[in-house]
């Protein structure tokens, strides 16, 4: 008996996971970019750039962005509204939440006399600093 020929078919090209060569992807709004743009012109999302992935002490950065504040303290169901020149992207006006424009924040590293409360971080999660004497007050404990 003569044995049967096999014939095997080459698998298809798997599908490209990524954006392609050269192209990613914003974290924010899924718009297709340049590999190399630091600023999303659809957005505004400030990509980290290498200088600026590690701290003073070598280790990775978290990233300070206040567009990702926004977003998550919106997704606890505080009110913000961010108002963009469609030509440019700039941010033309902040509208922020009563509650959370009272507290004074300011975004970047702490100054040895803060008297604000600042958010040192925004990603992976947000991280807020203050003084003693300012955290008392917020929190209204007196002595």
């Amino acid at each position: 008996m003569p044995a049967k020929k096999t014939t095997k078919k080459a698998a298809a090209p798997a599908a490209p996971k990524g954006p392609g060569l050269g192209k990613k992807f914003c974290p924010e709004c899924s718009a297709l970019i340049g590999a190399r743009t630091t600023t999303c012109p659809q957005c505004g999302h400030e990509f980290m750039t290498k200088s600026k992935k590690k701290n003073d002490s070598g280790q990775p950065a978290g990233e300070i962005n206040e567009t990702a504040f926004i977003k998550v303290m919106a997704g606890r169901g505080f009110d913000f509204q961010r108002l963009r020149n469609e030509l440019t992207g700039e941010i033309v006006k902040d509208v922020k939440d009563p509650k959370i424009e009272k507290l004074g924040l300011r975004f970047g590293s702490v100054p040895k006399n803060a008297d604000a409360i600042y958010v040192t971080q925004t990603t992976p999660q947000i991280q807020v600093s203050m003084s003693l004497d300012k955290f008392l007050e917020v929190a209204g404990i007196k002595p």
